[in-house]
């Protein structure tokens, strides 16, 4: 890409003329591509439905997906974190469901309001509710008030070179130590 010179991508190479609303990008280079019909996965030449046993994966329109691998994305549908996993190889079914258990959702009911989200170092932190949460594929953090965080939606995450998570909500931009 440069500021001059661009391709669309043409029907023929799988995605829908529908409107892109999102993309992620995964570390091997595969691209995730939600639009209206579902969520799509490819590189430039070809793109292939997203499909389950129950069809294809859709997630809540403009909420951020992370690509941790070619074969594991994780999104927002219905405001709650899912992720999609293909055990198989290129065209099988994709397994998708939430990443935390009834239980968990039943004692922090934050994560039934995803936000901005941000994979660094192997640790997801997003917004949940009016909080942050991080977690590390085991153990879930929610950082509040108490933490020093205050209560706000917080739509863009990033990690600076420190390391350190810097948070921006409408109100608020906080920052956590490494």
């Amino acid at each position: 890409y440069t500021l001059s010179l661009h391709d669309a991508l043409p029907i023929s190479r799988g995605i829908p003329g529908d409107a892109t609303l999102s993309l992620a990008e995964s570390p091997n280079g595969r691209i995730f591509a939600r639009v209206d019909a579902g969520l799509y996965s490819g590189d430039a030449d070809h793109f292939e439905p997203v499909m389950t046993a129950e069809g294809p994966v859709l997630t809540d329109q403009y909420k951020e997906m992370i690509a941790s691998a070619d074969d594991h994305v994780l999104y927002v549908k219905d405001e709650v974190l899912m992720e999609a996993r293909r055990t198989g190889g290129p065209g099988s079914l994709w397994q998708a469901h939430s990443l935390f258990s009834a239980t968990t959702i039943t004692a922090h009911p934050e994560l039934n309001s995803i936000e901005g989200m941000l994979l660094a170092n192997g640790t997801l932190w997003f917004g949940c509710g009016l909080r942050l949460c991080r977690f590390d594929g085991q153990k879930l953090e929610v950082f509040g008030a108490a933490e020093g965080v205050p209560e706000a939606h917080y739509g863009e995450l990033l990690q600076d070179r420190s390391g350190a998570l810097w948070a921006r909500s409408l109100d608020h931009v906080v920052t956590l130590a490494r």
